[in-house]
């Protein structure tokens, strides 16, 4: 905030300060407190603007919009969740990397797809400490679709049909993202090739399988539930350790041989520069989200996990699937 030019006395400047504070932009990025005053934090934002890198109505979408609508009663702001695909991630990433660091603007780091970066290849512009993590809120199981009119009735069907055709092909909403991480370990545990058809975001993976330009595509069960209730598409496996509640009658990958367990972590991040007591109120009020009984139902409905994580937890999270990713071999990915 610009120091006042008016020589008035402590009483009619700390006046000032707060008609600023009060009168901050709804754009996100508010011109309120300086970054590293945490005390006016969140009211100097007056909107706090989180950025997806995917489109509309998918299931990260859905996710983040009910927990921000909880994290607005929460912190007494309005939260915003703006989609930004495009850039494979770097679009979202750059609104918030250009943003003020006042807090008022957030990242939507998810892993894996935020770990890009790792990827050979990829042009991903960014690496972890381009993020002050806040924590992570769910996870969203992931599930194997096919078009429910396609021959395809297990996934050992699916993965003779690679086989025997050499190769199969996927949708994915980044070229070097979560879904190629999944099509990756797939590849290699069934021994089959994998090429992916790159598209922007959830609805229109489901797209392109009914469509049938593709053959499978392996998405958060939020975003393919409504096609599984309507019986436009067939779950073939789900990547978790057990069966999930949403699909009890779905075997898991493991229980049909093929040992892949992935599940998509949703979380929130600051730039580096915002204050670290802004970080900590934010990791506070993202846990108290979680634990609201309107949360959960919502996530429930959605077809997402709730599952929080503190900041550092995340971090760990991050890195453990780091290790993962550079122990895979992507040249399985044949193009």
């Amino acid at each position: 905030m610009k120091k006042a030019k008016l020589a008035a006395t402590i009483v009619a400047v700390a006046a000032l300060a707060t008609a600023f504070g009060a009168c901050s932009s709804s754009g996100g990025g508010a011109t309120g407190a300086p970054a590293d005053d945490a005390s006016a934090w969140p009211k100097n934002c007056g909107t706090i603007q989180i950025y997806l890198a995917t489109s509309a109505g998918g299931a990260s979408d859905l996710t983040y919009r009910a927990m921000s609508d909880e994290l607005s009663q929460e912190l007494g702001v309005k939260v915003e969740v703006v989609n930004a695909p495009g850039g494979g991630g770097s679009t979202a990433l750059n609104k918030t990397k250009n943003a003020k660091a006042d807090g008022c603007t957030m990242d939507n780091p998810t892993i894996a797809d935020s770990l890009a970066y790792l990827i050979e290849g990829s042009a991903a512009d960014w690496t972890k400490e381009d993020f002050k993590l806040v924590g992570a809120f769910a996870k969203g199981p992931q599930v194997l679709v096919v078009n429910a009119e396609s021959p395809y009735q297990t996934l050992d069907d699916l993965i003779k049909a690679g086989q025997d055709e050499g190769r199969l092909l996927a949708a994915a909403d980044m070229p070097n993202g979560g879904d190629a991480v999944i099509n990756a370990l797939l590849a290699k545990a069934a021994g089959v090739k994998v090429s992916q058809v790159i598209v922007d975001g959830s609805p229109e993976k489901v797209q392109a399988v009914l469509s049938n330009q593709v053959q499978f595509e392996c998405g958060a069960f939020a975003g393919v539930r409504a096609g599984i209730e309507n019986k436009q598409l067939r779950a073939l496996a789900v990547w978790t350790d057990e069966r999930l509640p949403f699909l009890p009658d779905v075997p898991t990958g493991k229980e049909q041989g093929v040992d892949v367990v992935v599940a998509t972590e949703l979380g929130l991040a600051f730039v580096p520069e915002v204050d670290d007591a802004i970080r900590q109120k934010m990791e506070d009020a993202l846990k108290a989200v979680t634990e609201k009984p309107a949360f959960q139902e919502k996530a429930d409905t959605i077809g997402t996990l709730v599952s929080f994580q503190t900041g550092a937890e995340f971090s760990k999270s991050w890195d453990d699937r780091a290790a993962i990713i550079e122990s895979i071999d992507f040249s399985t990915l044949a193009q």
